[in-house]
C-alpha cells in the first residue's frame, strides 16, 4: 500500500474516531445510564491517540518543510 493511500485510510479512520469520540462525549454529558458509553469513549481514545501519531508520522516531512520555512522567513525580517 502506498504512503498517499494508507494517509487517506488513516485520515478517514481519524475523522470516525473524532465523531465517536464527540458523541460518546455528548452521551455522558446527558447523563446517559448506558454503562457501555463510558468504555467505548475510552477504547475510542486509545484508537484516536494511536491514529493522530501514525498521522502525525506520515506528514511529518510537510510538517518539518513548513516549520523550518516559517524558522528561515523569521530571520529575513
Amino acid at each position: 500500500m502506498n504512503k498517499m493511500l494508507f494517509l487517506k485510510v488513516v485520515n478517514s479512520l481519524l475523522l470516525v474516531s473524532f465523531f465517536i469520540q464527540f458523541f460518546t462525549i455528548l452521551m455522558m454529558a446527558f447523563k446517559t445510564s448506558l454503562g457501555f458509553v463510558y468504555e467505548i469513549h475510552e477504547i475510542n481514545g486509545y484508537v484516536f491517540v494511536s491514529l493522530a501519531v501514525i498521522h502525525v508520522i506520515l506528514n511529518w516531512s510537510w510538517i518539518k518543510s513548513v516549520l523550518l520555512k516559517r524558522k528561515s522567513s523569521n530571520k529575513n525580517a
